[in-house]
């Protein structure tokens, strides 16, 4: 039989297992997430002009 401890433990390292192999995956789309801001945000600094059907628009 086992005890209260043992299952409690067993439940602990199955959540970590589970918080470990879930947060990779998260933190490369959330990295993923930040590298596009920051293009974005760089091509908008460089390109403040956009060129579309030949009128001139201002990006904002």
């Amino acid at each position: 039989m086992l005890t209260c401890m043992t299952v409690l433990e067993e439940k602990a390292r199955s959540l970590h297992r589970d918080i470990v192999t879930h947060w990779i995956p998260r933190a490369l789309g959330i990295l993923k997430h930040r590298i596009d801001q920051a293009n974005e945000r760089r091509w908008r600094k460089e390109y403040p002009f956009l060129v579309i059907d030949g009128t001139y628009s201002i990006l904002i």
